[in-house]
C-alpha cells in the first residue's frame, strides 16, 4: 500500500421513526378459566360515606355543643335523673342532661346532653363523666360515657362555593378509596386464610387427604351438575362471597363448594340456621352466588 494511503471511515447515525401503537382487548377473568380467559379472581366491595364541608369564606359564631351519652347504673336500685342534671369530665368540662331519665338497676340508658357554656370548649371527644349531684358513694357506681364527639360548639355560616364542593368531593373520594383498599385487603386475607385452612387438612404426601373430603358427598353429575368432580372441590373463596360470609362458612368447616351444595340440597329451607352467625339475608346472597357459580361451571 502506498505511503500516506489509509482506509476511509464514516459514522452513520440511524434515527428510527417512533410510533405509538395501542391495542385494546376485553379480557374475562375467572377463577376457573376456559380457553381465552385469564386466571384470577374479581373482588368487589361497596363503600359509602358523607362529609360535612365548612365554606372557606364563612362567619363563625359560638353555639351550644351537644351529643349523646350512656348513663351506667351499677347499683341495685333504679336512679332517676332530672333535666339539667350535671355531668362533669375529668378536666372540668360541664354538660347537662336534656330530659328526665330513669336509669334501671344494673342497667344503662342513652340520653341527650348539652354543654353548660357555649363555644368550642364543649366540642370534646369521647369522654367519661361523673355526676356531681349524687353522693360520693353513688358517683362511683353511677357514671356516664360518650362514644362519639360532642359537636355544635362552633357554628359556621356562609355559602358553599364550587371550590368548597370540589374539595369535599376530593377528600371524600380519597377517604372512600382508603376504605375500599382496606376491605379488599381484608378480602384477600380471608381468601388466603381459607387456602391455609385447606392445606391444614392435607397430610404430608401427594395424595393422602384428611377426612374433611369425607364429609362431602361423592360427586354425581346427575345430582350435582356437569363436571361436578372438578368444581365441587373448589374452595368457597371461589364464590367471591362477602368477607363476613366467607369467614362464617369456614369457621363452620364449610370450606368447599361441594360441602355448601350438600347442605343446601339436604335442607333447602333452613340449612343456614345450623351455621352460627349466618343470617337469612346473608344465606340468600350465598345461595344466589352458589347457583351462579354452578351455572358458570356447568355451562347452563
Amino acid at each position: 500500500m502506498p505511503a500516506g494511503s489509509g482506509i476511509a471511515g464514516a459514522t452513520v447515525t440511524v434515527y428510527p421513526q417512533q410510533a405509538e401503537i395501542r391495542s385494546e382487548q376485553d379480557l374475562t377473568v375467572s377463577a376457573s378459566p376456559r380457553q381465552g380467559e385469564v386466571s384470577g379472581q374479581v373482588a368487589e366491595v361497596t363503600v359509602s360515606g358523607s362529609r360535612t364541608q365548612i365554606p372557606a369564606d364563612s362567619t363563625r359564631t359560638d353555639g351550644v355543643s351537644g351529643g349523646e351519652v350512656t348513663i351506667i347504673n351499677q347499683t341495685g336500685n333504679d336512679q332517676v335523673l332530672i333535666p339539667t342534671t350535671r355531668l362533669l369530665t375529668s378536666d372540668g368540662t360541664l354538660f347537662r342532661i336534656k330530659s328526665r331519665v330513669n336509669v334501671p338497676a344494673h342497667g344503662r340508658i342513652k340520653t341527650r346532653v348539652y354543654a353548660d357554656k357555649p363555644g368550642a370548649s364543649g366540642d370534646i371527644g369521647p369522654s367519661a363523666f361523673t355526676i356531681p349531684g349524687l353522693s360520693a358513694d353513688l358517683q362511683k357506681s353511677i357514671t356516664a360515657q360518650s362514644e362519639s364527639p360532642m359537636t355544635g360548639g362552633v357554628v359556621a355560616s356562609g355559602v358553599l362555593s364550587q371550590s368548597d364542593i370540589d374539595k369535599a368531593e376530593a377528600d371524600l373520594r380519597e377517604e372512600l378509596l382508603g376504605q375500599a383498599k382496606d376491605e379488599l385487603a381484608a378480602a384477600r386475607d380471608a381468601r388466603d386464610g381459607t387456602k391455609h385452612a385447606l392445606f391444614m387438612y392435607l397430610k404430608p404426601g401427594p395424595t393422602e387427604i384428611m377426612p374433611l373430603f369425607d364429609r362431602m358427598e361423592k360427586a354425581d353429575e346427575e345430582k350435582h351438575g356437569a363436571n361436578a368432580k372438578e368444581w365441587r372441590t373448589e374452595s368457597v373463596s371461589a364464590l367471591r362471597l362477602s368477607i363476613a360470609a366467607t369467614q362464617i362458612l369456614t369457621a363452620a368447616d364449610v370450606m368447599f363448594v361441594g360441602q355448601l351444595q350438600d347442605r343446601m340440597q339436604e335442607d333447602p329451607e333452613t340449612w343456614w340456621e345450623k351455621i352460627e352467625g349466618l343470617s337469612q339475608a346473608m344465606a340468600l346472597a350465598v345461595a344466589d352466588r352458589l347457583n351462579e357459580f354452578i351455572e358458570e361451571q356447568t355451562g347452563k
